[in-house]
């Protein structure tokens, strides 16, 4: 007997009340987004009274971070493994710059959007009214740190001039990210689509990048003999 037919005949184990909650909730939230969603609607949807939800969640803004909190984790997991060290060797350092670590890192994006589809659809697409966390925001704040990591060990070997990127290019180019997720979930592309959509991505953000970082010519000679 699967949990829908038990949580009807009032038999749902308490051990799996929370988990089936979610369960249900994931799907009426993506069937009619945070703001069109009561938690009545949940309990409806899932043979359930609005008291045994009440149980586990005080309110619908708890439910929905439950679902997407693997995300969120995710994400600061990911931010702080990517996030450059200052202990970085030069040579890793130079890999690190180099397009074929930037292309691989942009696919490994790309799966990562992959294996977290409907907790980012509903994040990206579904959560107007929800308060809790900014998730653009939070997309945003990922890649400033990632790219201030970057230049200040630039600048601490004397690799760039540049001592800054303004907030307002930060946040833009964060922003062409998010704009690129939304597209990647979207669509629809075949393999070889695929394939042409990192090529072509990975083309028009890397030499960005790059530029934007304004390493030294020395420096970038260093890092295509890395590629």
């Amino acid at each position: 007997m699967n949990n829908y037919q038990l949580a009807k005949e009032g038999k749902l184990p308490k051990s799996e009340a929370r988990a089936y909650i979610i369960e249900v909730a994931k799907e009426i939230f993506y069937q009619k987004s945070y703001l069109g969603t009561s938690i009545r609607d949940i309990a409806k949807a899932g043979n359930l009274t609005v008291g045994r939800i009440y149980v586990y969640f005080k309110k619908k803004d708890d439910i929905f971070y439950a679902i997407i909190e693997p995300l969120i984790a995710k994400i600061d997991e990911l931010t702080e493994i990517h996030t450059m060290k200052a202990d970085i060797s030069d040579d890793e350092l130079m890999y690190a710059l180099s397009i074929e670590h930037f292309r691989q890192s942009l696919e490994q994006n790309f799966a990562f959007v992959e294996a977290f589809r409907e907790e980012f659809e509903l994040a990206l697409f579904k959560s107007e009214g929800f308060k809790r966390i900014d998730f653009r925001q939070k997309v945003i704040d990922a890649f400033t740190l990632n790219i201030n990591s970057a230049l200040d060990i630039l600048n601490a070997r004397q690799y760039t001039k540049k001592e800054k990127v303004l907030p307002a290019v930060q946040n833009s180019v964060a922003k062409l990210y998010i704009i690129f997720y939304e597209e990647f979930l979207l669509g629809d592309m075949a393999a070889q689509d695929y394939q042409q959509f990192l090529d072509d991505m990975t083309s028009f953000l890397y030499y960005g990048h790059i530029k934007m970082l304004n390493i030294e010519p020395e420096v970038m000679a260093k890092i295509k003999r890395k590629e």
